[in-house]
């Protein structure tokens, strides 16, 4: 796994809309003075400290079948994260969601899930 500085950052503005979401890995920092430790599924991140911050790690594919990894925080899946009025109350990541808008100055990428609920990921 490549480190977090060696990422590319993702031009919001240019980000294709229908960018597809692959693959989510869910992170629960306990603490600051903790690592984040990595889960598979939302449940279990939020099971393993109920008090650690949750975030998600984004594998999305393009429609020109290139590949981007986004990072943040889902509003409806840890309290810490800011409200948006683009979330959905409870609506959590499905795999197969696709970018309907990216809105670089509140720094957030909103989703449609396959069953058109819609999430943000605040982009940390």
């Amino acid at each position: 796994m490549r480190s977090r500085s060696s990422r590319k950052l993702v031009d919001m503005q240019n980000l294709p809309m229908d960018t597809r979401l692959t693959e989510v890995s869910w992170l629960n920092t306990p603490d600051k003075y903790a690592s984040p430790r990595q889960f598979s599924s939302l449940l279990k991140a939020q099971n393993y400290d109920s008090s650690g911050v949750i975030t998600a790690e984004f594998s999305l594919v393009t429609p020109e079948s290139r590949s981007i990894t986004l990072s943040g925080g889902v509003p409806s899946t840890c309290g810490i994260w800011r409200d948006s009025p683009n979330q959905m109350p409870g609506v959590v990541p499905i795999i197969g969601a696709r970018v309907v808008e990216a809105d670089e100055s509140a720094n957030e990428v909103i989703f449609r899930n396959p069953d058109g609920t819609e999430f943000v990921l605040i982009v940390t």
